[in-house]
């Protein structure tokens, strides 16, 4: 059972959203004093009629009297979480009763009431000598009599306060004309407008395209072998501390570790000449890649402290130009391994694609505004580069790397109806509010969307219903009836622009005007076409 709290000013439609959007079926609504719901019966009736329709057990709970009645007068479950209804006076009669006798009763000796007195006649006798005529007052019974005047008078006082005051209301049955609108055409959308316009047979508005790129590498088992031949291979930080002179190293220039291993330069380099600081040489250095002169697992070696070159043996240069490697050799290998086929690749490269364009779709939608509307499919995405790895890890998985883009493009749904609304004002002559439409609930008025991103633009088909009604505001047309006869209130409503039917009730029998205070009122308006 899911308890929902009612705000003092929320609207009868906010209140729908949460019970439809509840995830149990059984919904409890809170509903606190002088909500707006009580303004008019036939927020009551909507209530009733969508929890139905959302397959959801609906009841309410409330302190307000007006809210139970409410509630109870379209069979919603409604009850006061604090009090029960009074019983009546047959609830607290004692089932086989009996009527107790007279000799049951215990019966308590009477007062003396002039114990006093007689002590005074006494007293007096002592000094007159004569007799004292006493004068007996029976206050107590004189009081109770005062007292039942005053309650009868306060209940009399609080029944008329409450006939005049709290009993009093006024219900007023309102039907207004509704007017149907249609419209089908086309819809243009463009980032270069700026306000929403009408031209023939198509709307024109302003939309934003959003842009987000993103790269994404997964790795996936390959399924095919071959026989392989591969070198070692690995880096190297080459020093100068010959002089400051710049050193060019061929292609293929032989590195040598101190067990005679050959690595050979992967291209040519230049090793940029030393420093001199204070008359001394300060070496300077830079990265090589290296590959083993020979294929095989035995150049596959850990870090060398220091790599000799082989072609300056013999010249001053073999002591001061050498090689450091922090870091192993690897990749040699001589045997069976796993490849991936053509199909792995194919396969690979479509699940990227795929993975790309949800990671995309999650980043670049988090970042769109909650006031702009985005059709399913008013995106491209876009695969800009892919990078293939063949060679297998230990586990016998190749990588594969994709470079994706993607734009949305999106407009105001707010803008669309302001248009409209221009629209319908223009032919209509009338002043009028959009009472509800066929995009509120469902997108599928909007057709296809034909993407032109490079030039900004998105055309669709537009399938638009709508009904529409003269505004109206209760609260001020309660404020006018307020006080007026049934007569005086029936000319108001008969003089409502685009009245259909109404009607006036005042309750209780005895009550001739409306109550001064408008929560007191209650306006049922409804629409007809």
């Amino acid at each position: 059972m899911k308890k929902i709290y009612v705000g003092k000013n929320d609207p009868v439609v906010l209140i729908i959203e949460k019970i439809i959007k509840s995830s149990d079926k059984e919904v409890v609504l809170y509903v606190p004093r002088g909500s707006l719901l009580v303004s008019s019966r036939n927020n009551f009736k909507l209530l009733k009629r969508e929890a139905e329709s959302a397959d959801k057990i609906l009841s309410i709970e409330s302190v307000d009297d007006d809210v139970l009645e409410l509630a109870d007068s379209f069979d919603i479950k409604a009850i006061n979480p604090f009090f029960s209804k009074k019983k009546s006076v047959t609830d607290i009669v004692v089932k086989d009763s009996k009527l107790l006798q007279e000799s049951d009763v215990v019966k308590k000796p009477p007062a003396r009431k002039s114990t006093i007195l007689e002590a005074k006649k006494e007293k007096s006798e002592l000094w007159t000598g004569g007799p004292v005529i006493t004068e007996e007052v029976n206050r107590p019974f004189y009081l109770r009599g005062v007292v039942k005047l005053l309650i009868i008078v306060g209940l009399a006082t609080i029944l008329g306060w409450v006939a005049v005051y709290i009993l009093p209301r006024a219900t007023i049955e309102l039907t207004l004309e509704k007017i149907n609108w249609d419209f089908s055409g086309s819809m243009i959308v463009s980032s270069s407008r700026e306000t929403p316009s009408f031209t023939d047979n198509a709307v024109e508005l302003p939309g934003v395209i959003f842009n987000e790129g993103k790269n994404l590498t997964k790795s996936y088992g390959a399924s095919g072998s071959e026989y392989v031949e591969r070198k070692a291979r690995g880096k190297i930080t080459v020093y100068n501390e010959y002089s400051s002179e710049p050193q060019v190293l061929v292609q293929n220039t032989r590195f040598a570790t101190p067990d005679g291993k050959i690595y050979r330069t992967d291209a040519k380099v230049t090793v940029p000449g030393a420093k001199i600081v204070d008359g001394k040489i300060v070496s300077s250095n830079t990265e090589v890649a290296i590959s083993a002169d020979k294929v095989g697992e035995e150049y596959n070696v850990g870090s060398i402290p220091k790599f000799r070159i082989p072609g300056f043996q013999g010249s001053p240069k073999y002591e001061v130009f050498y090689g450091i490697s922090t870091s192993p050799m690897t990749g040699g290998f001589v045997g069976e391994v796993k490849v991936p086929t053509e199909d792995d690749i194919v396969k690979a490269k479509e699940d990227l694609r795929s993975s790309l364009e949800g990671a995309l779709k999650t980043i670049i939608f988090l970042g769109i505004p909650t006031d702009m509307k985005v059709l399913d499919k008013a995106y491209e995405f876009s695969v800009t580069k892919e990078e293939i790895n063949k060679e297998v890890d230990a586990s016998g998985n190749f990588m594969v790397t994709g470079f994706g883009e993607m734009k949305v493009m999106g407009f105001k749904e707010t803008d669309l109806l302001s248009a409209l609304a221009n629209k319908v004002a223009a032919e209509s002559n009338i002043d009028l509010v959009l009472y509800d439409h066929s995009l509120k609930e469902s997108s599928e008025g909007y057709g296809e969307p034909l993407l032109d991103l490079a030039n900004g633009k998105m055309t669709l088909d537009l399938n638009f219903k709508s009904n529409w009604v003269r505004p109206f505001n209760i609260e001020e047309f309660k404020a006018q009836t307020a006080g007026k006869s049934a007569s005086e209130i029936t000319s108001l409503v008969y003089s409502v622009p685009g009245f259909k039917s109404g009607g006036v009730d005042l309750w209780p029998i005895w009550v001739r005007h409306a109550p001064q205070n408008t929560k007191k009122i209650i306006v049922d308006l409804d629409y007809i076409l």
